[in-house]
């Protein structure tokens, strides 16, 4: 059991195209709520649940999650793609760090 007691889903892949990468097919399989995907193109998360409309459109298109529509992220959420530079990202033990 994951977040808020619901059954949560953390996705990594290490393929950058992920074209023939089991991830997507796992994505169009999956019906828990997906939390956070790590990719060859950025990390994608989200503690409300990624939108699982999108995530299905991603893994039919065969493409990663630097395409991801942003618009469809929660407040919460982000998408951090590897050519983003200086991302300050949310961390709520922050001040562990100051």
């Amino acid at each position: 059991m994951g977040i808020l007691g619901q059954a949560s889903h953390l996705v990594v892949s290490d393929c950058f195209m992920c074209a023939n990468c089991l991830t997507l097919d796992e994505i169009l399989l999956s019906s828990d709520k997906t939390v956070a995907i790590i990719d060859g193109s950025g990390v994608l998360a989200d503690p409300n649940g990624i939108d699982r409309a999108e995530l299905v459109r991603l893994a039919k298109l065969r493409v990663p999650v630097g395409n991801f529509n942003t618009s469809k992220l929660s407040k919460d959420g982000y998408l951090v793609k590897v050519e983003d530079q200086d991302v300050k990202l949310p961390c709520k033990y922050a001040y562990l760090f100051t």
